[in-house]
């Protein structure tokens, strides 16, 4: 039972989303997510306990049963009891699973739609390896987009409290207090007037200047400014602009360490996410740690969508040649077609069961036949179009 003006489909705008989905899916199992199923229900208690910023976002409604339960728009509370139901989680040991949670579906307005991508890693010893393998996930999934990515340290209102005398818990329920107008008094005022300070930081300046104005401000600061010096170098590398947002005043009551938006070009958010050690805690789990991003399917199936332009599903079926798998691969982008490469493709009938059945999606088998003869047979995944022939040269070099 939803709440009214909602449905689970979304008419012509299905398919979209549950494209954007399959890519999401696909792009990370690549970086070696599993993926698990996720309950969009749960009891109203499990989000209140996290804060005001929780309680704000969700549906909250007595359902046929009677039982009293929510729809939230940030799933990582349902995908964490999925999670630990399943018993995927091992102690000490990384675990990094991926869902598209459909929590609800708008009758007439998509972008009012929670279909939420998430991505999760649990009991993750290194900040940076986690920070990394997530923010590539994303910008795997929307290069090319336009998107950018706007990045605060959490951590620095965790350090600049223990510098004021006061505990993470405590400076965020005073940050809470301040937002709401209330006038911070004593070790309290002194956080607030500090946090002041860094908001003024021109983030348009590079972010080595930004850096070293953030230690000349605060030097107890200088170890996460390392940290995040990091992170910002190879996120130039991977191609995925971003950019350091200092106001930390609205740092919410559940998060920590390195957060991050990613926004469309029209400045819509697209997902966002970084640690959430306390709520993995506060769920008993068994998660020490845990690293999650959540990104709308709605936006996203309007970022990775291209009209008119063909999608072929390359399939690798364990036996064919990888020279020749590469080259075929080469010679579909060549020839104006984006290529999803799917290798060691074991159970084909289930993975073509789960192709995007849209008029720009095809698909190609990749087997000894088709490299004796050197030549693929496009397939149009929803059986409307004629199936096209493609000659491979004999080259395996990627362009």
């Amino acid at each position: 039972m939803l709440p009214p003006g909602f449905k689970d489909v979304v008419g012509e705008d299905a398919e979209r989303i549950n494209s954007a989905e399959a890519l999401f899916l696909e792009v990370a199992s690549t970086f070696g997510y599993a993926q698990v199923r996720s309950a969009p229900l749960s009891y109203v208690s499990d989000y209140l306990t996290f804060g005001s910023a929780a309680a704000g976002r969700i549906f909250d409604f007595v359902d046929r049963g009677g039982r009293h339960v929510a729809l939230t728009a940030n799933a990582l509370v349902a995908l964490l009891r999925a999670v630990s139901g399943a018993d995927a989680l091992r102690p000490a040991e990384p675990t990094l699973v991926a869902a598209a949670v459909t929590v609800a579906r708008h009758q007439r307005k998509p972008l009012r739609s929670w279909t939420q991508l998430v991505a999760t890693m649990c009991n993750e010893p290194d900040e940076f390896a986690a920070q990394l393998t997530m923010l590539r996930l994303w910008a795997a999934l929307l290069a090319g987009t336009g998107c950018v990515v706007t990045l605060r340290d959490h951590r620095v209102v965790d350090t600049l409290a223990d510098e004021c005398g006061l505990g993470a818990t405590e400076a965020r329920d005073i940050l809470h207090r301040w937002r709401k107008g209330e006038e911070p008094a004593g070790d309290a005022a002194q956080l607030c007037d500090r946090l002041s300070r860094l908001s003024k930081i021109d983030h348009d300046q590079p972010v080595t200047a930004q850096l070293r104005e953030v230690t000349a401000l605060e030097p107890a600061l200088t170890g996460r400014g390392a940290q995040v010096d990091r992170v910002m170098r190879y996120l130039d590398r991977v191609g995925l602009p971003c950019r350091l947002d200092w106001n930390l005043a609205d740092v919410t009551e559940y998060r920590s360490d390195l957060c991050f938006e990613i926004t469309d070009p029209g400045g819509q958010v697209v997902a966002e996410g970084g640690g959430y050690h306390a709520l993995a805690g506060g769920l008993g789990t068994g998660a020490s740690t845990c690293w999650s991003t959540a990104g709308s399917a709605e936006r996203m199936a309007a970022l990775l969508a291209p009209s008119g332009t063909p999608m072929v599903h390359l399939l690798d079926l364990q036996c064919a040649d990888d020279d020749f798998f590469l080259a075929a691969a080469a010679a579909l982008r060549r020839s104006g077609y984006r290529v999803r490469e799917r290798w060691g493709v074991t159970r084909l009938g289930n993975v073509l069961s789960h192709l995007p059945v849209t008029d720009e999606s095809w698909f190609a088998v990749v087997g000894p036949q088709e490299c004796a003869g050197r030549t693929l047979t496009l397939q149009h995944s929803a059986r409307t179009a004629a199936p096209r022939q493609l000659t491979v040269p004999l080259t395996n070099v990627e362009e």
